[in-house]
């Protein structure tokens, strides 16, 4: 078991201890390095800043094309799961 020592919590991985020391202290391995971010933009898993790069960074088309891009995505995962 892994925990925290100001916390009660307790987990079986360390990987779930990880994501969740960022809620304590908002610092983890997976941060942003593009400049417009800044020095203190950090993600709690590295999915979630994969998805942070590709929509902010990468898809510079902003506007009604990502925007029914991304509406549409959530759609189908929506309908996927009922």
């Amino acid at each position: 078991m892994f925990g925290y020592p100001d916390c009660v919590e307790t987990y079986t991985s360390i990987a779930n201890l990880k994501f969740h020391l960022f809620n304590h202290t908002g610092i983890s391995e997976f941060r942003c390095n593009y400049p417009e971010c800044g020095p203190e933009k950090y993600f709690a898993r590295k999915r979630y800043l994969d998805h942070h790069i590709k929509l902010v960074h990468v898809e510079k088309n902003c506007g009604f094309v990502t925007f029914v891009i991304r509406n549409f995505r959530l759609k189908n995962f929506y309908n996927t799961t009922l």
